[in-house]
């Protein structure tokens, strides 16, 4: 399943894993690294699916969230927040926001690609409706014990802090 994907992402080291690990499965990327290029690159381009950073610079996701939920013809895009914070009020507070759903940092690579693709599934389901898709983070990966998610964000985190180079990314 092919899609057009647009990245709003102001991390490089995330955009360049994410950008990778989603082309190595065929879809089309589009990228902004900031809320004011992703919102016009949005509006031109119209992806099957909107990645989005919560941080940035120019204009924050919250300020994209309201945006393109506010426009109609982007309205029934998945919206969905790729963000470190994943306490459950923030949860609730990207959904009111207009996010459809959303994924946590830091990025897992052996699910990040099945997670977009979920989805994406569900978006194609109903294309009409703007669809709350945030069950999608439970069925893809089951709760972990926290022992385990605190030795996971150890060893990931020294990668998310340093610039990916074209030598790692050719040996992934």
């Amino acid at each position: 399943m092919r899609a057009r994907i647009l990245i709003i992402e102001d991390n490089p080291a995330n955009l360049a894993l994410m950008s990778y690990l989603l082309k190595s499965f065929g879809h089309t990327l589009l990228v902004a690294t900031d809320g004011k290029s992703g919102l016009a690159s949005a509006v031109s381009h119209r992806p099957d699916l909107i990645l989005c950073d919560i941080h940035m610079p120019v204009i924050d996701g919250y300020a994209v969230a309201r945006q393109l939920k506010g426009d109609e013809k982007l309205k029934a895009v998945p919206l969905i927040a790729v963000t470190a914070f994943a306490m459950v009020g923030d949860r609730e507070k990207l959904l009111r926001a207009g996010f459809d759903g959303y994924l946590s940092k830091p990025i897992e690579a052996e699910t990040f690609t099945a997670r977009v693709e979920m989805f994406l599934q569900v978006s194609r389901r109903a294309p009409a409706q703007a669809v709350r898709i945030e069950h999608i983070q439970a069925s893809v990966s089951p709760a972990m014990p926290v022992a385990e998610e605190r030795r996971r964000a150890r060893y990931f985190q020294p990668w998310s802090r340093k610039r990916l180079s074209a030598t790692w990314l050719s040996w992934w």
